[in-house]
């Protein structure tokens, strides 16, 4: 279930901002039950001609008040994408 997707963009920058919220009953990896229980996955990204930053997590919402709510997990990834000149 995704709870919210905002993309914000700038003709004159060609400034993307991007924020995600999603809310699942399990945390699947490639195969492997990471949590079996309720999380939320928030992420955000900021791109600009070509170069995009992004920040995800998973936070496992259940469990009790010590574990509950704190980021489990955080990904961060930098990534360019540009045509090849002449293609």
């Amino acid at each position: 279930m995704m709870l919210g997707t905002v993309t914000l963009a700038s003709a004159e920058d060609k400034v993307a901002v991007g924020v995600t919220a999603d809310v699942f009953s399990k945390y699947i990896w490639r195969g492997q039950n990471v949590v079996d229980d309720w999380v939320l996955q928030p992420g955000a990204s900021v791109g600009y001609q070509g170069l995009t930053g992004s920040v995800w997590g998973d936070m496992d919402l259940t469990g009790d008040l010590v574990d509950s709510g704190q980021l489990t997990e955080v990904d961060v990834t930098l990534d360019y994408s540009n045509k090849v000149p002449g293609l």
